[in-house]
């Protein structure tokens, strides 16, 4: 974190009080980045000092060519200026500047999400058919997959996805597009990809990740699948560490304690006793216990995209990049500055 941000989060203490104004001046000619001036406009706004605020966001929204800074300067110039033209002025600038250079899916992906923020639907499937061009890997058509499904085009969606499957080979392959699928609503394609996913699990990791999809997506399994999956990771667990990951990963899903992996050690006599690992030897079995009520039925996983109402009862937040399939969330993430 530079000092310009930390001084700028420390402006966001309610027990600052009158100390907040203080604060940003100092912070004001120490910042550097694009995103750093989005913050400073955010804090000079929520001043009420409207003019410095306007000059920071133009000083932001000079940095045409990087999409998440031109986004969130097209959200201060809506959201907290009142100039939504002056946002999609930001806008067109960046589209402009990644016209004329080989420009990301990631990076299409995101201009698109800012155009379908401002209300411009036409546009954002635009960008979004430009996403879809230059994506080739899963995780970018699952990401194109996804943010047809945010600008309302399903069918386009599940074009991506189709393209996804022709390329996936992997657990974390068909788990991603077991995710793009629920986006889409499309359950039969969540149960398809997830079936795959178990028929390419090499490791126990692998079957954790793969019972965790089953739980947590739409149209998910009960008992049988998940169970199906730890079975597997019980077969190819070999050492202590592989049972440790088992025992967290069922812990974590909420599974009964009375059916948990269990790992086994042979006895010298060649019987076998059950116990937790005590060494890297270990042979790891399960039991069958009773089942969870909690799981007899499908459960929906909690949405992993942020609504794109969400910014505007959070004008304090900046979005910042995430990690892994998140960060291709299309709605994006916001966190409050200037933690980005």
């Amino acid at each position: 974190m530079t000092i310009a941000s930390a001084l700028l989060l420390r402006a966001r203490d309610p027990a600052v009080g009158d100390g907040r104004r203080a604060l940003v001046e100092q912070a004001a000619p120490l910042v550097q980045t694009g995103l750093e001036r989005c913050h400073l406009a955010i804090a000079y706004a929520q001043l009420g000092d409207r003019e410095p605020a306007a000059r920071c966001v133009a000083d932001a929204a000079a940095h045409a060519g990087e999409v998440r800074v031109a986004r969130n300067a097209a959200r201060i110039h809506r959201a907290l200026l009142g100039d939504a033209d002056a946002g999609a002025r930001v806008l067109a600038a960046c589209a402009a500047e990644l016209l004329h250079r080989d420009a990301t899916v990631d990076e299409w992906h995101l201009l698109a999400a800012g155009w379908l923020e401002a209300g411009d639907r036409d546009t954002a499937l635009h960008y979004l058919a430009h996403a879809a061009s230059a994506a080739a890997t899963v995780d970018e058509l699952c990401a194109v997959a996804e943010g047809y499904s945010d600008a309302g085009d399903p069918a386009a969606g599940h074009a991506a996805v189709v393209r996804a499957r022709d390329a996936a080979g992997s657990v974390l392959a068909w788990t991603t597009i077991a995710r793009a699928s629920d986006a889409l609503a499309d359950v039969d394609g969540v149960s398809a990809s997830l079936t795959a996913a178990e028929a390419v699990i090499v490791s126990p990791a692998d079957a954790a990740a793969v019972a965790h999809a089953w739980v947590f997506h739409s149209g998910g399994g009960g008992d049988d699948e998940v169970d199906r999956c730890f079975a597997r990771g019980v077969a190819l667990a070999g050492t202590e560490e592989d049972g440790e990951l088992l025992l967290a990963a069922w812990a974590r899903l909420g599974r009964p304690r009375s059916g948990s992996p269990r790992c086994r050690r042979p006895r010298a006599s060649g019987a076998a006793t059950t116990g937790s690992c005590a060494s890297r030897s270990t042979t790891c079995a399960t039991t069958s216990g009773a089942r969870s009520p909690a799981r007899s039925s499908p459960r929906r996983r909690p949405g992993w995209r942020s609504s794109h109402s969400s910014w505007a009862q959070r004008p304090d937040g900046v979005m910042r990049p995430t990690g892994a399939a998140g960060r291709r969330g299309f709605a994006g993430r916001w966190l409050p500055p200037p933690s980005c």
